[in-house]
């Protein structure tokens, strides 16, 4: 039985979604092409022969495009929304590239603080002399720490607080998968 799918009008409506909403609907609008691309591909193609029930790859076809296209208007919003400034002055996108090179420089200092001087035969030793003392390694450590989680702390709070009003496509179905 094939469904008629294919040719029904969308029924779209203007929400008004927070960030972190919109930031976990991302993944699972990704996770639904996936499933929908698979199903077209192995289901597309059947034998003359076959004469069971066929799933209507058209329709899924229609509802894929439909997902792509909500995906964009999700990313969209979500792009929108970090040009807007946070809590610490500065806009959303500056302070998540913050974040992540301020994590690169963490893994840094924390290898040069337990790092062992290894010598030729193998054995370890320890005490050796810092070109880069440990007590500025581990003040940075702190200081680094600090701002990440005043960062973390930041993000939360304009995660929760943003909103963006975008267009949904009701017959995804999108927040009953989530």
């Amino acid at each position: 039985m094939k469904l008629q799918a294919f040719h029904i009008k969308s029924k779209k409506v203007k929400k008004e979604l927070n960030l972190q909403t919109l930031i976990n609907l991302k993944p699972t609008i990704e996770k639904l092409i996936e499933t929908s691309f698979r199903t077209i591909v192995s289901n597309n193609a059947v034998s003359k022969k076959y004469k069971g029930e066929r799933i209507d790859t058209a329709a899924e076809y229609k509802r894929l495009r439909k997902l792509y296209s909500q995906l964009q208007i999700v990313k969209l919003a979500i792009f929108t929304a970090n040009k807007k400034k946070n809590s610490l002055g500065v806009s959303m996108q500056e302070t998540i590239f913050e974040k992540s090179d301020l994590e690169r420089e963490l893994s840094l200092l924390q290898t040069l603080s337990t790092q062992k001087l290894t010598r030729r035969d193998g054995s370890v030793e320890d005490a050796f002399d810092f070109i880069i003392e440990k007590s500025t390694i581990d003040s940075r450590i702190i200081e680094i720490e600090k701002r990440i989680s005043d960062i973390k702390t930041a993000i939360t709070n304009f995660n929760q607080s943003t909103t963006m009003k975008i267009v949904i496509d009701e017959d995804l179905d999108l927040f009953k998968t989530t």
